[in-house]
């Protein structure tokens, strides 16, 4: 059984050749042919690789103001969604601030090494944004919608619950409450 690149795993920089065709053949295969592969993890993506969206069935990717982002697949429920991912400090600073483009993206999806509470607010943002919090297991344990900071200091909102993974999106584009954050 292949096990899933995780976020943990990402590799950056070109990769062997015969890996690429592995990861492409993985990556195109239809949910509607192949039973999901099954994981012992909570949450694992599908490729985390630069290019990975264009690997897919897609013929082009649209990555928007996000290049600097890592694509990650994720499922919400039964629904599959590309997301970037935000996993480090720098990344998860800079948030979706001044991005006004998301391009195929569904959102920016925050990641944390354990369970946290932290602070959110809007400085510098361009549009509205919903906010879906997940815990370790993956199931949403909060959700706020959000409007741009326009006078400081802006308001800051935190998470009544502890959480490992914020997803952001526009405003109104997922309804909440979403299913379980994971793998198909």
């Amino acid at each position: 059984m292949r096990r899933p690149i995780t976020s943990r795993m990402k590799l950056r920089g070109r990769w062997p050749k015969r890996l690429s065709a592995v990861l492409v053949l993985a990556a195109c295969t239809s949910p509607d042919l192949a039973p999901p592969v099954a994981t012992t993890t909570t949450f694992a993506v599908a490729v985390s690789m630069e290019d990975a969206p264009a690997t897919t069935a897609r013929a082009a990717f649209d990555r928007g103001d996000l290049t600097q982002f890592t694509p990650v697949e994720i499922t919400l429920g039964l629904e599959r969604h590309w997301v970037a991912l935000a996993d480090d400090e720098a990344e998860r600073a800079a948030g979706l601030m001044g991005v006004s483009d998301l391009g195929d993206f569904t959102g920016l999806l925050f990641e944390w090494p354990e369970e946290v509470t932290t602070g959110f607010f809007m400085k510098d943002t361009l549009m509205p944004l919903d906010l879906y919090f997940f815990d370790a297991a993956g199931d949403q344990v909060d959700f706020v919608s959000l409007v741009p900071c326009s006078a400081e200091p802006c308001p800051v909102f935190v998470s009544d619950f502890r959480f490992r993974w914020v997803l952001e999106t526009p405003a109104g584009n997922l309804a909440s409450p979403l299913g379980p954050l994971g793998t198909g």
